[in-house]
This record gives structure tokens, C-alpha cells and sequence, in this order.
């Protein structure tokens, strides 16, 4: 092991004004994650599971939307197509 440090040797790759910025933009998107209200919410299990049930109503009713949606879309264009 003490032969392979005497073969290690250390890379400095130079970072540009473009990537510092992308590095700072991506640890200040994981530090607003860390202080984001819904992560104090899931915390305690009971507001977890109200949050879960919350999320899994408004994925259905967003299912439904999209689905009457469709089928409005889908009425539109028979009735253009018939006129």
C-alpha cells in the first residue's frame, strides 16, 4: 500500500467563471431543498401521511382533469370536422 502512494499523484482540473457558477447554482438548489416547508411536514408521521393522502388526491383529480380534457378535445374535433 505505501508503494502505491509513491505512483499516486494529484490532477487540479481548472474550473472557469461558467462551471464555479453551475457549482453555486446547483448548492444553492440543495440548500433551499434542506429549508423547503414540505421536508419539516414529512418529519412527523402524521403530517406525512396527510401529505401523502393530499398528493395522491390531487394526482387523481389531475388524472381526471387530463382525461375530460382529452375527451373535450376529442368532441372539438368531431364537431369541427361535422361542420
Amino acid at each position: 500500500m505505501a508503494s502505491d502512494l509513491k505512483h499516486a499523484h494529484v490532477v487540479e482540473i481548472a474550473v472557469d467563471e461558467e462551471h464555479q457558477h453551475k457549482i453555486v447554482t446547483a448548492m444553492n438548489a440543495v440548500t433551499a431543498m434542506h429549508h423547503h416547508p414540505l421536508l419539516e411536514i414529512s418529519q412527523s408521521p402524521g403530517h406525512l401521511l396527510l401529505l401523502k393522502i393530499w398528493q395522491r388526491e390531487e394526482d387523481l383529480s389531475g388524472r381526471r382533469i387530463a382525461l375530460r380534457e382529452t375527451r373535450m378535445d376529442a368532441i372539438k374535433r368531431d364537431i369541427f370536422q361535422l361542420c
